[in-house]
């Protein structure tokens, strides 16, 4: 059954997508059969948006109204405005606000409120990797294809942090074997492509939630693909800095998901953070914040060294809380 109002936000593009089109999908089949798109800036006229919902609800047929929201610090006017017409809704009107990620303190506000009151959020997140090859093989149950773990295995350790390219290849696969009854590797390995993407926020997380091993595949991946070190230098560092913020704040007596809280951290990252700060103490963390100093420097030229070694050196200390060879590099 379609609902009033919803809230498509978290940022990753692939599930964003899908999340919009079930939506206006589902729109469609109960007679929303008009659609209006409003990009939500800085210099977004809010009282334009007021005045067309007012006309609609008047002159036209049922409407999807879709609001695609490009930050989440709103004027007070807009905020007022956004509640009036969430509080106010006509059932001629299905409102769809797209988001990117949003801050604890977006999620508290009364806008939020009156959505997950009155319809539903869904949260487009990337795929954590210890439950990649389940959500290929439900990808593959959904195509009504049925494969053996080493098909599974193949598509999710070709397609890791690519859901796009992984939709896209078992679509594939169906369209070539449209009545097989059970996949085999070697039916689908001329279909595979190496497609594997990895983002920084995945290195990061791999760090932090104490995966060597896959820390430094991501790491070396994104240094084949060319990504500049200041940006995977700015991840780690972000992460170290959070770390400490955590450590300091629990030690005065506030709790770690009141910190997290404030820091913007997933509700679902709290005990990957937590273990990591069981595993690196604040001298640790400070020595590790001091050799992101260091790289920097690296970097801008104003001391010499391999910055590569040293950067890789001080993610996998974050992964394993042990000192490496280049972490002891004085400074």
């Amino acid at each position: 059954m379609l609902a009033p109002c919803y809230l498509v936000h978290g940022g990753e593009p692939f599930q964003t997508e899908e999340y919009i089109v079930a939506i206006k999908h589902l729109a469609a089949k109960a007679g929303y059969n008009n659609s209006m798109v409003f990009e939500i800036n800085a210099q977004f006229d809010w009282e334009e948006l007021l005045n067309k919902c007012q006309t609609l609800d008047l002159f036209t047929e049922k409407s999807v109204v879709e609001l695609r929201l490009h930050g989440e610090n709103f004027s007070k006017q807009g905020t007022e405005i956004l509640e009036k017409l969430l509080h106010e809704q006509h059932g001629d009107i299905c409102i769809l606000i797209r988001a990117p990620k949003l801050k604890p303190q977006t999620l508290n506000s009364n806008w939020v409120k009156l959505i997950q009151k009155n319809g539903k959020i869904q949260v487009a997140k990337p795929i954590p990797s210890n439950i990649w090859p389940e959500w290929i093989r439900q990808r593959l149950q959904q195509a009504n294809l049925t494969a053996t773990p080493a098909v599974i295995h193949a598509i999710a350790t070709s397609y890791e942090g690519s859901l796009l390219a992984a939709a896209q290849c078992i679509d594939k696969i169906k369209t070539s074997f449209p009545n097989e009854v059970k996949l085999e590797l070697e039916q689908i390995k001329p279909l595979l492509q190496d497609s594997s993407r990895f983002s920084i926020f995945e290195l990061t997380d791999a760090a932090v939630s104490g995966d060597v091993e896959r820390t430094f595949t991501i790491f070396q991946s994104l240094k084949n693909e060319g990504i500049e070190p200041i940006l995977i230098l700015w991840g780690v560092s972000r992460e170290i800095r959070n770390l400490l913020n955590l450590s300091f704040e629990i030690n005065k007596g506030t709790s770690l998901v009141q910190c997290a809280q404030q820091l913007g951290i997933w509700r679902d990252k709290i005990p990957s953070v937590k273990n990591a700060l069981q595993r690196l103490s604040q001298q640790k963390l400070q020595k590790l914040l001091q050799n992101c100093s260091t790289i920097d420097n690296m970097l801008k030229g104003i001391i010499p060294g391999n910055a590569w070694e040293l950067l890789l050196s001080v993610y996998l200390t974050l992964a394993s809380g042990k000192a490496t060879i280049m972490e002891e590099t004085p400074i």
